[in-house]
């Protein structure tokens, strides 16, 4: 039998590491997965976005990270630009604000050079 979101949302809240990959991989999704229409949405963002003077990249997480994107997830697509330009940048990506095609879009700006400090590439990323 597999858990569903409601049964495990509470433990998984105070799960870390290999115990929580445990817990998610028993998860069965059930909405229809959107994924083809995230990454169309996050393809047509990015090369928008990649035109920005000293943007250095953009990193994909959340649901389409995962390859599973349904009607309450959100386009997580995490903005990296040289570190002198974070604040000057951030004014013009919106943070949870804008929507294209249907799609809610979380366009965090982050510092290249301070990512590459941590050993996960981000603090967002989980």
């Amino acid at each position: 039998m597999y858990l569903t979101w409601k049964k495990i949302f509470i433990e998984v809240l105070f799960l870390k590491g290999k115990e929580r990959q445990n817990i998610m991989k028993k998860v069965k999704y059930k909405g229809k997965n959107r994924y083809k229409e995230f990454l169309d949405a996050a393809k047509v963002i990015s090369k928008k976005i990649s035109k920005i003077e000293s943007m250095v990249g953009i990193l994909a997480t959340g649901g389409i990270g995962c390859a599973y994107c349904d009607d309450y997830s959100d386009l997580d697509l995490i903005v990296h630009v040289d570190d002198n330009r974070v604040k000057e940048i951030e004014k013009y990506i919106a943070v949870g604000s804008l929507i294209y095609k249907n799609i809610v879009l979380d366009t965090p700006v982050e510092s290249y050079q301070r990512a590459l400090k941590y050993k996960s590439p981000s603090k967002y990323w989980s």
